[in-house]
């Protein structure tokens, strides 16, 4: 290993660990802490943090460094895997932004066992952003206390491994992304009258805006856009046969301006509502 860069200080021991609670210990496994931070580059002191943990780096590039790999270059939608006893450090070259999730408990240990988490693989391309999406589920559960809270924070952990030991297989386009799209898809169907930008769903979904119009188009065939329109006129046409005005069937599905509803209504069907209503009844 090349430790040229690495402060010649003795390896540091972590000490900082959450007191789990009875019902964490129970369960198996639980999130000792979350966090996200804007640094700049220092001299790096490998060191072995006692829990595993997913840090994820958001912008900038860095090194990454231990016993078993040597030095590993970082990029962005990097996701670096930590192990309780291995030394470690990582750096941005210059200046980086990272989120991480630390967890630990027996079923932590029995993952790494069965092979879902790999000493000597931990650099993932974290394409689709599984830990920004499970740090994000986790920001409003880690001040919970409940039983629902304790268990929902082991189940993200559990997908999060499972999410990014498909990317580090190579099928994250044909799993993990279908899943994500499928997501997308249902709160679509659930909210479409209601407004919302791309940028919105993107965050939601953890991503960029760009991110997100592409896998979106690559699994539905029509950008988001596209999508929530025909979800739109698909209702209107239902609410004008069962007799419901113009006005109101436009603010049903999501349009306020009554003149823009009858435009994108007459583009996407051919026809005014008053005619479509009329064309219908006659057949």
């Amino acid at each position: 290993m090349d430790i040229s860069n690495i402060n010649p200080k003795p390896v540091y021991r972590e000490e900082r660990f959450r007191t789990p609670m009875n019902a964490e210990r129970d369960i198996g496994l639980w999130v000792d802490r979350i966090g996200q931070n804007k640094c700049r580059s220092e001299i790096p002191r490998l060191r072995v943090l006692g829990q595993y943990a997913a840090v994820y780096i958001d912008e900038g590039e860095g090194t990454f460094t231990s016993p078993v790999t040597g030095r590993i270059p970082l990029h962005p939608c990097r996701a670096i895997l930590l192990f309780p006893e291995i030394p470690t450090a990582y750096y941005p070259k210059t200046e980086w932004q990272t989120r991480w999730i630390v967890w630990n408990g027996p079923d932590a240990f029995t993952l790494e066992r069965l092979g879902y988490l790999r000493q000597d693989s931990p650099i993932i391309h974290d394409s689709l952003q599984a830990v920004s999406q499970a740090h994000k589920r986790l920001e409003s559960l880690m001040t919970q206390e409940d039983l629902a809270a304790v268990l929902e924070r082991k189940n993200i952990v559990l997908e999060l491994v499972r999410r990014l030991f498909l990317m580090s297989r190579g099928k994250q386009q044909t799993g993990v992304l279908n899943e994500q799209m499928e997501e997308a898809v249902e709160f679509l169907r659930r909210s479409f009258n209601k407004e919302f930008s791309i940028e919105d769903l993107a965050h939601r979904f953890a991503c960029s805006a760009t991110h997100f119009r592409r896998t979106f188009h690559a699994y539905t065939g029509r950008s988001p856009r596209e999508f929530i329109t025909s979800l739109r006129i698909s209702q209107a046409k239902e609410l004008l046969m069962q007799g419901k005005s113009i006005k109101q069937t436009a603010q049903l599905v999501g349009y306020q301006d009554v003149l823009y509803f009858l435009r994108v209504f007459k583009k996407t069907t051919g026809f005014s509502p008053k005619r479509f209503v009329h064309a219908a009844h006659l057949h």
